[in-house]
């Protein structure tokens, strides 16, 4: 089992996909800084320890390198120069978005660099930003059908979509039946194909993976390496584990959080983009305008600069008894890989013992 990323799991959406709230990234009042845990820390003094890690990946997505375009062993040497123009671009961004955003996160290291390492100043042509790259807000849609083939006209409420999505799965009494999943699922990443188990009742969640497991608590999210002690999961771990929570995707999303921005084109049709405000942000969520059915989802994990985007998609939904049809096959992507996951059984309502959703009580 791979930890702490937690990659072999890593967006394993399954059935399961309640990002509302997505996280508050497990963090307390008591939580250590990111100074008071890594050496040699001077822009990021005072920040949460745990989203330090998701900010180096989200600095290396934006400009389209690895670790080592900027750093060499021991992490915390000073010995490239980009290491210390890094900095300086990381006060930079800081000082614009406290000067004109209030400190939100608005302006960030793919503001400019797009994937490279040097900063594009290049004007794009406003159609060939994909639908999927616009804003929650729909800022720059304007009215009617616009960029992208945003359509912002006699638009469904949030509540008529969401009432439409329950119909599609097998409706409201069907879905409330159910108390507990029991599911095998298939994952196929990088050449590799495991096998992951999970069980799920009253709010709670285990996964294992061979030795490893990591689950919901009902307060906490948790992961074992199938050996020492019980760790909480913290960052892109437990981003990725909050897409379990529910018992489909999507579950307990309020109608009253969300809107519906725009009719947009998906997958040679069109799909209503609803976005829910979480703690973290928004939760984009893409319902096929025919089917009702959830088709994507685009959250993400926090970090000093910005969210790290994690898109899960559903297809391949089926009946799984009782009326209720759900998604067998979920594609994942996120700043690194992209990888698929195949429900091979799933049963539902069947007994779950406490023990078999409990975290491990310690090591062997």
């Amino acid at each position: 089992m791979r930890f702490p990323s937690l990659r072999f799991l890593a967006g394993p959406a399954l059935l399961a996909l309640a990002l509302t709230p997505v996280l508050a990234a497990q963090q307390t009042a008591a939580e250590k800084t990111a100074e008071q845990v890594f050496k040699n820390i001077q822009v990021f003094k005072g920040r949460p320890a745990s989203e330090l890690r998701p900010t180096m990946s989200f600095i290396a997505s934006s400009l389209g390198v690895r670790c080592n375009f900027c750093h060499v062993q021991p992490f915390s040497a000073d010995t490239k120069p980009q290491k210390r123009t890094a900095r300086r671009m990381i006060e930079m961004v800081f000082a614009i978005n406290k000067a004109n955003f209030n400190g939100r996160p608005e302006i960030n290291c793919f503001t400019c660099h797009q994937g490279h390492t040097e900063p594009n100043g290049a004007l794009s042509i406003a159609a060939d930003a994909p639908p999927a790259a616009m804003p929650a807000g729909g800022r720059g849609a304007g009215r009617g059908a616009g960029r992208g083939g945003f359509d912002r006209t006699n638009l469904p409420t949030a509540a008529q979509v969401l009432a439409k999505y329950e119909d599609a799965l097998g409706g409201a009494g069907a879905l409330a039946a159910i108390r507990s999943e029991t599911m095998t699922v298939q994952q196929a990443m990088m050449g590799r194909t495991m096998t992951l188990h999970m069980v799920k009742q009253g709010g709670k969640f285990a996964l294992t993976e061979g030795a490893g497991r990591a689950g919901y608590d009902g307060s906490r999210y948790w992961s074992w390496r199938g050996r020492g002690a019980v760790a909480p999961a913290a960052g892109e771990m437990a981003t990725e584990l909050a897409i379990y929570n529910g018992l489909y995707p999507a579950a307990g999303l309020d109608a009253a959080k969300a809107r519906v921005f725009a009719r947009v084109p998906f997958e040679g049709g069109k799909a209503y983009l609803m976005a829910a405000r979480t703690a973290n942000g928004f939760v984009r969520y893409y319902f096929d305008a025919s089917t009702g059915l959830l088709r994507r989802i685009i959250t993400g994990t926090p970090t000093y600069l910005g969210m790290l985007p994690l898109q899960v998609d559903y297809s391949n939904y089926q009946s799984v008894g009782g009326g209720v049809k759900l998604p067998f096959t979920m594609q994942f992507s996120n700043h690194e890989r992209t990888w698929t996951q195949t429900v091979s059984n799933v049963k539902l309502n069947q007994p779950v013992e406490a023990s078999a959703l409990a975290a491990p009580a310690g090591g062997n």
